[in-house]
């Protein structure tokens, strides 16, 4: 492969990852209605070309790519924190990301809204139950209690949205459930 192609790909990654990371810092500032690709140009080093042929002038192709980054990205960061006991990592997983729930609410509720605007026909399967299927499968967990995980995740999620006074407490007693039912 000649060198200039090499190096011409390096570059055009190199400029997409940071990209993505630039939306998720801004998305992390704004909210999701006020996201647009001229302000991802404007917050990041790029230029609005370049952000436009990056994501083919479109949010929505922009957000596509964003989810699977942002899939891939945390499946790593969660790899490495894990055990080698599969119930413990489903506990690890979803405490880390109850945390991140809490500490970038505005990020959070912005992914949220985002993927609903998507359908989940255009975006990959959400990381984290892409990850308590992968672990479910490695403990032998019952089907029906890995749905009811996933059942109690969406009502913890929920719930945690819209009490914002007791997210805290809420956790708490999502993280006991689990612990409970994993038991």
């Amino acid at each position: 492969m000649d060198k200039r192609i090499a190096l011409g790909r390096n570059k055009y990654n190199y400029v997409h990852t940071a990209l993505f990371e630039e939306g998720y810092e801004l998305l992390s500032q704004i909210k999701l209605g006020d996201f647009n690709l001229k302000k991802l140009a404007d917050y990041s080093k790029y230029s609005l070309t370049t952000v436009y042929e990056h994501f083919e002038s479109s949010v929505e192709v922009f957000f596509i790519g964003f989810f699977d980054h942002l899939r891939k990205k945390r499946k790593k960061e969660y790899q490495q924190i894990y055990t080698h006991n599969e119930k413990e990592n489903i506990i690890i997983m979803f405490t880390k990301f109850s945390e991140f729930m809490t500490s970038e609410f505005l990020l959070w509720t912005n992914l949220k809204a985002a993927r609903v605007l998507l359908g989940d026909k255009k975006v990959s399967p959400f990381f984290l139950i892409e990850e308590l299927i992968f672990q479910a499968e490695a403990t032998t967990l019952k089907p029906e209690l890995g749905k009811k995980i996933h059942d109690q995740f969406y009502i913890y999620e929920r719930t945690f949205l819209e009490n914002s006074s007791k997210r805290s407490e809420l956790t708490s007693k999502f993280i006991d459930e689990l612990r409970n039912s994993l038991n």
